[in-house]
């Protein structure tokens, strides 16, 4: 198997002035709690799978 190294970036943004209160929680809390879940990881390996067989509905695939 083939070896990719892959980055996945998110940039999370409130909806509207109102969501952007002092309790969002801030980009270093986020990091966190992405790596706690090993989310960014997570998603690569979906991703990457979700290319590799290409479904012809990949929400449903997702959701399996």
């Amino acid at each position: 198997m083939k070896n990719t190294k892959m980055l996945l970036e998110l940039e999370l943004m409130p909806q509207s002035p109102a969501e952007a209160s002092s309790k969002a929680p801030n980009q270093e809390e986020n990091s966190f709690y992405l790596q706690r879940h090993k989310l960014s990881e997570y998603f690569k390996a979906l991703l990457s799978a979700m290319l590799r067989w290409k479904p012809s509905d990949p929400y449903a695939w997702m959701l399996g």
